[in-house]
């Protein structure tokens, strides 16, 4: 949900009311909770609550940093957990929660979740995954228990995001929707909030970027940032996520960042996609809501350039560096052949177009062109 400030305190107060808390498990980070404009707003609310506070986790959540807070939690015997922050923030809250109830030395079977968003783009707020590195390989948990109770965004915790962060956040959120879109595993259901999240996201993002100051093109960019969590809770992400994380783990490009560069490929690999290397169930279906996308493109925010299946991959090559999110070689340099080794097998099923060692190899290559 999208609240403003006023709204997300009452709501929270009531919600907090309706689920007796007393006590609440506190996750935020150490720095962005008070940047963001979080802690002027929430610790005259919190001040009425007993509360713990977990800030000992790094920027990208760690399995031994999430069972630290399981401890803690455990000696804190809180009864209510808030989350608020990035996407790190926020799934280290969700992997907390996920930890404690399906640990069969605890009790307890349930316990209220809440998480509120700082940025505008990873939709932890409404998906059952987190990220979570485990021996330095970055890994996906996914369970039911991983769904926050109530999952919010409060856009005036956005507006002193920096150029960077709006970027990279923002292009997360609306690869999520555009793989959603094209995903085997999209219904109606997810198609509506991806259609949603893409008329937000697309052309307001590079303007939000080139304008960080305007409030109207924040929320708006919040609002699409949540539906894009919407969709991916329903489908999962695809290829452009799926060999992402070796560049997070090994190369140091932030999320969105590393999904933005081989976004490009894939684009014009997915849309432009012929029935015979199709892996879905309703091609002619597909085709039809493809065309809408281009169109959608070259409606809202065509760069100049006449959209169609033959040029996507230049569109969103052209899109991406607008926004800053190109590759960096001297200063982030890849190994492609590494790139392509790395990919999540499973994340990559959800793909369209059908996947072999040759295209992820083609694909990991396109980001040095």
């Amino acid at each position: 949900m999208v609240y403003h400030n006023t709204q997300l305190i009452k709501n929270l107060s009531d919600l907090l009311h309706e689920e007796s808390a007393h006590h609440i498990f506190f996750v935020h980070g150490k720095h962005s909770y008070v940047a963001s404009g979080a802690a002027a707003a929430l610790n005259p609310l919190l001040q009425n609550f007993e509360v713990t506070e977990f800030t000992d986790f790094t920027s990208n959540p760690k399995y031994e940093d999430a069972l630290k807070g399981v401890e803690t939690l455990k000696q804190a015997k809180a009864d209510c957990v808030i989350g608020v922050g990035g996407g790190s923030c926020m799934d280290m809250a969700k992997l907390i929660r996920h930890f404690y109830v399906n640990d069969p030395d605890n009790d307890c079977d349930y316990l209220p979740l809440v998480v509120i968003a700082t940025t505008a783009g990873t939709g932890a707020e409404e998906t059952q995954f987190a990220v979570c590195y485990r021996d330095g390989v970055k890994t996906s948990v996914s369970h039911p228990s991983m769904l926050p109770d109530r999952g919010i965004i409060c856009p005036e915790f956005t507006y002193h995001n920096s150029q960077y962060l709006t970027a990279q956040t923002g292009f997360d959120a609306l690869a999520q929707a555009i793989e959603a879109f094209w995903n085997v595993n999209a219904n109606e259901g997810s198609d509506e909030v991806a259609e949603l999240a893409i008329r937000d996201l697309l052309a307001n993002l590079p303007n939000l970027v080139h304008n960080l100051n305007n409030h109207g093109l924040r929320d708006i960019v919040a609002e699409g940032a949540n539906y894009a969590g919407m969709a991916i809770n329903i489908t999962r992400t695809t290829a452009p996520h799926a060999i992402s994380y070796t560049m997070t783990s090994h190369y140091g490009y932030p999320h969105g960042h590393a999904v933005a560069l081989t976004f490009p490929y894939f684009a014009q690999l997915n849309i432009s996609c012929p029935e015979k290397y199709y892996q879905g169930r309703d091609y002619p279906r597909y085709s039809g809501k493809m065309e809408w996308l281009i169109g959608h493109i070259n409606g809202f925010y065509d760069l100049g350039m006449n959209v169609n299946e033959s040029n996507l991959y230049e569109y969103f090559k052209k899109y991406t560096k607008e926004i800053g999110l190109g590759y960096d070689p001297a200063n982030r340099p890849i190994d492609y052949e590494t790139v392509a080794k790395g990919i999540n097998i499973e994340r990559a099923k959800n793909n369209p177009h059908i996947l072999n060692e040759d295209v992820i190899l083609k694909a990991a290559k396109s980001i040095t062109d």
